[in-house]
């Protein structure tokens, strides 16, 4: 597996190498790569809801209080909701962001993982490294068709996962299928290659002449002693 990062405004993400062609982009089911984000949205949803009652209990408490103490109880309570509710949007954007800027890419010479917006980082290996595809799915991904798919490296037993890919199984049939080709490709070329080779070596197969064959002793004896 090779990993390179890439600072902001650093090389272009979509250059590949001459020869290499995309043949699938995608990114991860959002409804369960963001299920975070639905879940962030519920509890905005139910503070707005609450902050009315918030504010009352508030100045409920702090009509008892105020015997004894003096404190801005209703504004600083006022204060922290929103701070929450602020905090809960801007993790939420965040979320939605880093959903857009992941990307799983097949070409027909590796399996590339694209992450990052700033700080990207870019992870990929080659169908002649791949040893092993496995998919995980639980009960929620098989609801939305979704899953993850983990593609092991026979360097140092590494993998990449693709998190939440719709439709995993279709992916591990594409997958498979240029693996297949990709072994094809390269037992041709090496093939080629030795071909090559022995022609730059100058090595030319030549059949050797056929020898005349030796009598056997036995018979050379017997000729002398016929004479």
């Amino acid at each position: 597996m090779i990993v390179i990062y890439d600072k902001m405004f650093g090389t272009n993400r979509n250059s590949y190498p001459d020869g290499e062609k995309v043949i699938l982009r995608t990114r991860p089911r959002i409804f369960i790569h963001s299920k975070s984000v639905i879940i962030k949205i519920l509890f905005i949803g139910l503070l707005f809801y609450s902050f009315n009652s918030i504010i009352s209990f508030t100045v409920t408490i702090q009509s008892y209080l105020i015997e004894f103490v003096q404190i801005p109880l209703v504004q600083g309570v006022s204060i922290a909701i929103l701070l929450i509710i602020f905090f809960l949007i801007l993790w939420a954007v965040w979320d939605l962001i880093s959903w857009k800027f992941t990307e799983y890419i097949l070409t027909n010479q590796r399996i590339i993982i694209q992450k990052g917006m700033l700080n990207k980082k870019r992870s990929y290996i080659r169908y002649n490294k791949v040893q092993d595809v496995v998919i995980y799915q639980n009960l929620l991904e098989r609801i939305f068709s979704s899953g993850d798919i983990e593609i092991f490296s026979g360097h140092e037993n590494t993998s990449i996962i693709l998190e939440n890919i719709p439709q995993p199984y279709h992916l591990e049939d594409k997958i498979n299928r240029m693996i297949d080709q990709n072994l094809s490709y390269t037992q041709m070329a090496r093939e080629i290659q030795k071909e090559m080779e022995g022609e730059t070596n100058g090595e030319i197969h030549t059949q050797n002449p056929p020898r005349r064959g030796k009598k056997p002793i036995m018979e050379n004896h017997a000729r002398k002693f016929k004479r």
